[in-house]
């Protein structure tokens, strides 16, 4: 994320004291960036705490940091995660070493979230009925299929894949509908860890001689 910690003081407009928490927020700044924490104090008049909140979530910062009157006078902040909504109390002096690792933990559990979720909805399949039936149903999946590796193939698979679609959708490819908008079916990459094909495995789609694995989806 390009902010990494929002700091926001915590008092009601036009009420005194946002001069001074701002000025104890610039330094919880400093401090955190001396320790390579990307960071950005809103202090902004216009609009109240609650907007900031939901502003900032919206932009993707992992990290809230909150400082009212009430926290200032115990030395202490309140630190919010965008992803669970966990809130913790974090004594001022902790905070560098604190939301160090507090970032780590985010982005370890972000990263194992989004690779169950693509572990879940990756098929391996060697034909091509079980490749429509992976990628064109309609809560669609990705396909690790044997593959030929040709341009020529993957842009017939396109075809093909277009031609299930309009029949699905009832449409006849080339009339206005929703079939004929195309599948969007398309090769992904080729994975840098290629599983060993078996012998003499043939592409899922030309049955040629597969001499990769490929991954498609939309």
């Amino acid at each position: 994320a390009p902010v990494q910690v929002v700091l926001v003081p915590v008092v009601l407009k036009g009420a005194a004291g946002l001069e001074e928490l701002t000025t104890h927020l610039a330094a919880i700044e400093t401090s955190l960036k001396a320790v390579g924490v990307r960071t950005k104090v809103d202090a902004g008049t216009v609009h109240t705490p609650g907007w900031k909140y939901n502003h900032w979530e919206q932009k993707g910062v992992p990290l809230r940091i909150e400082l009212g009157p009430r926290d200032l006078a115990k030395q202490q902040v309140r630190v919010v995660r965008r992803d669970t909504g966990e809130k913790q109390d974090v004594a001022i002096p902790d905070l560098p070493t604190f939301i160090a690792a507090k970032l780590d933990e985010i982005h370890e559990a972000l990263l194992a979230k989004a690779t169950r979720v693509r572990d879940e909805r990756t098929k391996e399949v060697n034909d091509f009925e079980g490749f429509c039936g992976a990628v064109l149903q309609a809560e669609a999946c990705m396909a690790l299929t044997p593959s030929c590796g040709e341009m020529a193939c993957e842009e017939e698979v396109g075809t093909r894949c277009d031609r299930e679609a309009s029949a699905a959708a009832e449409h006849p490819a080339g009339e206005e509908g929703a079939g004929s908008k195309g599948s969007g079916v398309k090769a992904l990459c080729r994975p840098l860890q290629q599983p060993p094909l078996a012998e003499g495995q043939g592409c899922f789609a030309c049955e040629r001689p597969a001499t990769c694995t490929m991954l498609w989806g939309k």
